[in-house]
């Protein structure tokens, strides 16, 4: 360092030495006469050694491969080409990496110094030529009051140029970001599904990324319809061979399998209600249908469209019939398992095999699939009189679908349906009596009614039968197309980005024995663990209680809640408060931001991997090999290789406090060991401190069900209090060593996680072993989702702005400008690498306010890669208050100045390349600095005007027209109120839909709809902020 600062030094001052004899001779001679020249020439021969030496780095830094090779190699000519500090070595990224933000550089700096140059400089020139040649102020206007001349009017023009044009940067930044920001993302197939009716048009090709990515189909058949994947993502129709392998392929039942675990997993939420989960699921095959039965969401309206259909072609042949009706996969299910439900409903459910009735059925059945079968469907039979077989059959399927069944009813129906049949629907001549006793489709005595003593009805109680049939009903008689099921927001946003998100570069999940071990630490200090009924019943000075807030936040899921609530046994709404008080409990702590609801969120891991398991250990057995699962019954996934789970899959709480509120009995600790037994996987970390030996421990313990107590697992002892530098990181890094895999993630205690996210988890562990450039990643970031966006208006704003932030912001840095840090504690680390190269926080005091993005920081100047992945999502809550959210934007302005003090942000200033340094700059310190430079520039202009007012000066600017200046400054300030929303209209039209993300970055396009509802919760958000329960850890 003395060395370098030495030689610095020397050059400084010869150069400069040299650089003010030239101007001392200049001023001596007034021409440029050969004396001077010769001092010119002797500062130019100085020069050039010192522009070499400085072009030889920026030189290398465009040939990356070779700079990192002198960095890691020990050689001693190596080592004077390079520094020997290990911070900040081999930072060069690849060429083609280095391209691709150099030109993003490029192309902002061009338009930077056009646009400044033409609308800034040029117009500022003009009118300072002109106040130079001003010779006489009292011909012009002036008033010599302030100043004897326009020296200071000068200045006042010049000062807010200098001052835009250092800060526009930024603006440009942020515009240019956003543009690739949605190239990159409309290139990674983000946006692909975007609402539930492309998610209906594009399920069989959902049903396939799913079977190829979580290893559902061997290896030779994985194969067959990969080539033309790509194609068949961004085609809107879908090929019917490719189709009849999905539907007739044993995958299906797999997919199915996973499909009602989701659904499930949402109905425990209480996002959908009972109907909306029959809708969703899959139903078990116990009809005997051929083909597969699609969840009833996706056949509505189906056979209905089909009918009206079929009779506009009464006289056309079969084939032609056929490939009209049968082009869309969904009606052709629909029609086969409406006819084989109902053929197996008349023969084997409600019909005495012994009676004449039942042989007549069957033979008209058979009659209609030999007809079928010979191409000759529509010449025997009307198809003019469908509409009223139809109608039959949706009156047969009436009866029957009433809790109390009328036999007469139901008889009745029979008869008619058959009296149609025969009679109306057959076109054949001689339809005799004796010609229908030939082909057995009348009986042989016609003294006794049909079917009076033919008909069995099942028992009320037979739930398999009632469902079946309401399956069969809601098939044949939906006109609705089912396009706002489910109807909550969340559920919807949810299954569609589940299902988007298979459609991106998602790498393919490994066989769960060779997927990678992971950990998830979650820090904790004293928040609420579980609402308490006190918690809930109390109200504050204007009457609201966080119940009350809850019902009228979250109305949907409370009726869902209440709903399930009655189906397991609740009678009176009061019991609520009794036998059923430990669910509302959870159901309020749930939709708050506090540890129960991270808990069971994160637990969603063992879960996931437990029935990917399952899954796994079915056998590939050929076509319909594989019977759907009942969704009721898939409650045996959650018992099934729980071995293998805790194998793959840790998840440590550290309560720094524990042990103190258990000796204080405190009801924290009361409900943080009801996590404990209610999840046996969880651990928690405390620490332990005994006062009478002066001696602290690190204590690991869990909760042995078969004990049926708390056990301590590891017990640490600490050189001393663990607590010297900031609390959360601190309480983060005793625990640390309790962990283990080959990864660790980091979450925060307002965080939440999804099932389905969860199930993609093995997939984004497989990132670390694929190559970003010329570094596997060390940090493997993903998206958050802001899920406090409906608590009021400031927490939508606040949702749209950080979802702005978490999508194509990071997005962008991570690619193509290589600098994304570590903002949050969503992202995945590299465990044995992050461990071994300072851990996954610092904290020390009042540098390290903003302790996350000290880890990217970390992991860069070690040589790390940061890469960013959205195929995958966590929840995470923000805060929902005014005063919260200016409490939150403070600590994050006041860690960002902090940062300017701190080594980290020198060292990577110092070694980063010229390009990726202003990507550096812009995206943490810079936007701050920025920010100031906009209230300085905010000062400049006020008090200029007023001066140019009160000097006179102001007309004479109005008489050269140099109004332009001011238009300009003002382009410049619309500029930076607009394009910084941009990226939140943008990532609503990418990933949802035009004009939702017009109305997203422009909330006065649905004020209407928005002024009712925050009339309503803004009010109790700002009194009784429940959504914002979580404390920072000191």
């Amino acid at each position: 360092m003395i060395v370098s600062n030495l030689i610095s030094g020397s050059w400084a001052i010869s150069l400069g030495w040299l650089y003010v004899q030239i101007w001392l001779k200049k001023w001596e001679d007034g021409s440029l006469l050969p004396e001077t020249s010769k001092w010119e020439e002797k500062f130019l021969i100085a020069a050039i050694p010192f522009l070499l030496l400085k072009l030889l780095p920026f030189v290398m830094s465009f040939v990356s491969l070779n700079f990192n090779l002198f960095n890691k190699k020990n050689h001693r000519t190596c080592d004077l080409l390079t520094n020997q500090i290990y911070v900040g070595r081999g930072l060069r990224e690849s060429l083609f990496d280095s391209m691709k933000y150099s030109m993003f550089w490029g192309v902002i700096l061009l338009v930077k110094f056009s646009f400044s140059y033409l609308e800034q400089i040029q117009p500022s020139v003009k009118m300072t030529k002109q106040l130079l040649n001003l010779h006489s102020a009292e011909n012009h206007g002036y008033n010599n009051v302030f100043t004897k001349g326009n020296g200071l009017s000068i200045g006042l023009i010049w000062l807010p140029t200098v001052l835009i044009y250092l800060m526009d940067l930024q603006i440009w930044y942020t515009l240019c970001s956003f543009l690739v920001g949605v190239t990159v993302g409309l290139f990674s197939r983000l946006g692909v599904i975007q609402n539930i009716i492309q998610l209906r048009h594009r399920f069989h090709q959902f049903v396939w990324q799913v079977v190829c990515k979580f290893n559902f189909i061997p290896k030779e058949c994985s194969s067959q319809g990969t080539g033309n994947n790509g194609w068949v993502i961004l085609r809107n129709w879908t090929n019917p061979q490719f189709v009849k392998g999905i539907s007739d392929h044993v995958m299906v039942g797999k997919f199915a399998l996973m499909w009602n675990e989701i659904v499930t997993a949402f109905r425990e939420e209480d996002i959908i209600s009972d109907n909306e989960f029959e809708l969703l699921v899959f139903p078990s095959d116990s009809w005997k249908v051929g083909v597969v039965m699609w969840p009833c969401f996706l056949l509505s309206n189906n056979i209905i469209l089909a009918v009206g259909e079929i009779q506009k072609f009464a006289d056309a042949p079969d084939d032609w019939v056929h490939r009209k009706i049968f082009k869309e996969e969904f009606t052709r299910c629909a029609i086969i398992e409406a006819y084989d439900s109902v053929k197996n409903l008349l023969l084997e459910r409600i019909m005495d095999p012994q009676t004449e009735e039942h042989s007549l059925v069957k033979s008209c059945f058979q009659h209609v699939e030999y007809c079928v079968g010979l191409g000759k469907f529509t010449k025997v039979f009307n198809m003019e009189k469908l509409q009223q077989i139809y109608t039959a059959v949706v009156g047969v399927v009436e009866s029957l679908i009433i809790a109390e069944r009328d036999l007469y009813q139901v008889v009745n129906a029979l008869q008619i349906l058959y009296h149609v049949f025969v009679h109306e629907f057959i076109r054949e001549e001689g339809t005799g009596i004796q010609v229908l006793r030939r082909d057995g489709l009348a009986p042989h005595c016609c003294n006794s009614m049909l079917f009076h003593n033919a008909v069995n009805l099942p028992d009320s109680s037979n739930v398999n039968f009632a469902q079946q049939i309401q399956r069969l009903y809601t098939i044949l008689t939906t006109r609705d197309s089912m396009e706002n099921i489910p109807a909550n927001d969340e559920a919807r946003c949810r299954i569609t980005f589940f299902c988007n998100s298979l459609f991106m570069g998602i790498p393919k999940s490994p066989p769960l024995e060779k997927m990678k071990a992971f950990s998830v630490l979650t820090p904790y200090y004293k928040e609420s663990v579980l609402y308490s009924e006190e918690e809930l019943r109390s109200q504050n000075e204007d009457g609201i209680s966080i119940l009350y807030y809850l019902q009228t936040v979250y109305n949907d899921d409370w009726k869902n809640f209440m709903e399930r609530m009655r189906r397991e046994g609740m009678e009176d709404d009061n019991d609520i408060w009794t036998i059923k008080l430990r669910d509302l409990r959870l159901w309020a702590s749930y939709r708050g931001q506090i540890l129960a609801r991270t808990v069971r969120g994160m637990m969603h891991y063992g879960r996931a991997i437990q029935l990917l398991s399952f899954l796994e250990s079915l056998p590939f057995t050929g076509s319909r090999g594989a019977e759907v699962m009942p969704a009721e019954e898939s409650v045996f996934v959650g018992n099934h290789r729980q071995d293998i789970a805790r194998m793959k899959f840790t998840y440590l709480v550290t309560c720094q406090n524990y042990g103190h509120d258990k000796e204080t009995m405190d009801p924290r600790a009361d409900d943080i060991r009801y996590l404990m037994e209610e999840y046996d996987a969880l651990l928690v970390a405390y620490v332990d401190e005994v006062w009478e030996k002066d001696e602290h421990y690190s204590v690991l313990t869990r909760y042995d069900q078969a004990l049926q107590k708390e056990v301590e697992v590891y017990r640490i002892k600490l050189p001393g209090p663990f607590k010297l530098g900031c609390g959360k990181p601190e309480n983060q890094n005793h625990a640390i060593i309790f962990t283990r895999g080959d990864a660790l993630q980091t979450i925060d205690m307002n965080q939440d996680n999804y099932f389905e996210e969860a199930l993609k988890m093995g997939s984004l562990l497989e990132e670390f072993d694929a190559c970003y450039g010329i570094r596997k990643p060390t940090i493997a970031g993903v998206r958050e989702h802001i899920f406090t966006a409906s608590v009021s208006s400031l927490a939508w704003f606040m949702s749209a702005q950080e979802t702005g932030f978490v999508t194509s912001g990071q997005r962008v840095l991570a690619n193509p400008l290589k600098v994304r840090m570590h903002y949050g504690h969503p992202d995945v680390f590299d465990r044995i690498w992050i461990l071994t190269r300072g851990g996954v926080s610092k904290a020390s005091r009042m540098i390290n306010i903003c302790e996350d993005i000290f880890a990217g920081f970390n992991c860069t100047s070690r040589g790390g890669n940061i890469t960013h992945h959205e195929y995958l999502q966590i929840g995470k809550g923000r805060d929902v208050g005014l005063n919260q959210i200016s409490m939150f934007e403070a600590k994050i302005a006041g860690g960002s100045a902090e940062q300017l003090l701190s080594r980290d942000v020198h060292r990577l200033g110092n070694k980063l390349d010229f390009f990726r340094m202003l990507s550096f700059y812009h995206s943490t310190v810079g936007f701050y600095l920025s920010n100031v430079m906009v209230i300085w520039t905010m000062y400049t202009l006020f008090w200029g005007d007023l001066y140019m007012a009160l000097s006179g000066a102001e007309n004479f600017r109005m008489g050269l027209h140099s109004n332009d200046i001011r238009a300009v400054l003002e382009i410049q300030f619309l500029q930076l109120v607009l394009m910084t929303g941009c990226p939140m209209i943008v990532d609503g039209s990418v990933e949802r839909k035009k004009r939702l993300g017009v109305n997203t970055g422009l909330p006065t396009g649905n004020f209407k709809s928005r002024r009712r509802k925050s009339g309503k919760n803004i009010q109790a958000s700002e009194k009784h902020p429940i959504a914002n329960q979580k404390e920072r850890s000191e």
